[in-house]
């Protein structure tokens, strides 16, 4: 369905999921391949209340409620937060900055609010320009505009070996993914020179953890793949004539040789003893016996097979290692990103490999994890 058209009969939304999932405004998101969905939308525009920010002194009952932050290193309960509302002053109503209580507007999908720097937000952002062809705005541009934070050209300087999921235009669509639902916004925070120290900061960090943007997946775990290509046949249903229609349809699925690090040749990519080898489990990065919303499921696996081309190896989307521009780890950490990026427990749960192959959630997990645990800079850090 067309994005805009959908979006102007059902919702007062304006923000579209373009055809790789990722929410914006203006024509680069809402066009004849993009879709509606209530998770695409602007804090900024979208609630009476702005984009939600830590404490509940101000929430507004007949459209706000007092949560705990699910995102904070000891997440909260919604229920020890509802007395924060009316009045309560001791643990966690007590508790401030991101580690406290928030206030949701219930109108709106549920989002918790990243860790606030007390910076102001950029005088040049404007978050919703529906006339602007344009992606990653207040951050992404052309090479010719000097007030661009980061253009084309800086990017191919720093990463002249960067692969996919790693291009320019995935980290400006998932600038203005994240950027869409906070109101601490990814690089746009403070004055150009702050940004820029932050922007390098990212970058030099998320450098570190892809082998200079070369790999989204960690070596050990998955630097030894292998691709497969599997055929699906789905019956479409009957057309009134008694026979039903058959659709041949492709998958590809990417296996995985775990590796430890006396057995892995960083220079071939290549593992010389799975440590599946004699029917061994590979325990890593599961918590087996969480479940939702505390974690994905999961469980100890064994390789695919025992003899022939897949022998030694994992269905990688059967584990939890680290994938994106930050690498993002265990069942319990995918399951808290799939709902802060996607709106759903079950998009990075099912997939894990989607932070691997699809260029803006691999740069967004990245964006996700350094906004919400690692640029603390109301803690001073």
């Amino acid at each position: 369905a067309n994005a805009t058209a959908n979006a102007n009969a059902t919702t007062p939304f304006r923000l579209c999921r373009n055809s790789r999932g990722i929410c914006g405004a203006g024509p680069a998101y809402c066009n004849a391949l993009s879709t509606w969905t209530p998770f695409c939308h602007d804090c900024s525009v979208d609630s009476p209340n702005g984009c939600p920010t830590f404490g509940c002194d101000d929430c507004r009952a007949d459209s706000q409620r007092c949560v705990g932050n699910r995102n904070g290193i000891n997440p909260i309960d919604d229920a020890a937060c509802d007395a924060c509302a009316a009045g309560q002053t001791y643990w966690p109503c007590d508790v401030k900055g991101s580690e406290g209580c928030w206030c949701w507007d219930t109108a709106l999908p549920r989002v918790e609010p990243s860790p606030p720097s007390g910076l102001p937000l950029a005088e040049d952002y404007a978050i919703h320009d529906a006339d602007a062809d344009a992606i990653g705005r207040g951050v992404c541009g052309r090479d010719d505009d000097q007030d661009v934070l980061f253009p084309p050209r800086a990017f191919e300087l720093l990463a002249p070996r960067a692969s996919p999921p790693f291009t320019y235009r995935g980290f400006c669509e998932a600038v203005d993914d994240y950027n869409s639902r906070h109101a601490e916004k990814a690089f746009l925070m403070g004055p150009r020179e702050r940004r820029l120290d932050e922007l390098a900061a990212f970058l030099g960090s998320a450098s570190h953890d892809t082998d200079a943007f070369r790999t989204s997946r960690e070596y050990l775990a998955c630097g030894d793949r292998v691709e497969r290509t599997l055929e699906r046949r789905r019956e479409l249903g009957g057309g009134g004539g008694g026979d039903d229609e058959i659709d041949d349809d492709e998958e590809t699925e990417w296996y995985c040789m775990p590796c430890a690090p006396d057995h892995y040749d960083y220079t071939t990519q290549t593992c010389a003893l799975s440590m599946l080898d004699n029917d061994q489990s590979y325990y890593g990065y599961c918590q087996p016996f969480t479940a939702p919303p505390d974690g994905c499921p999961c469980d100890y696996v064994k390789e695919v097979e025992s003899s022939g081309p897949l022998e030694g190896r994992m269905r990688a989307n059967d584990i939890f290692f680290g994938r994106g521009s930050i690498h993002l780890s265990h069942n319990f950490n995918y399951i808290r990103a799939s709902t802060t990026m996607t709106g759903s427990e079950d998009t990075f749960c099912a997939h894990p490999e989607l932070l691997a192959t699809v260029e803006s959630w691999a740069w967004g997990v990245g964006i996700y994890i350094w906004m919400e645990f690692m640029n603390k800079a109301e803690e001073g850090m």
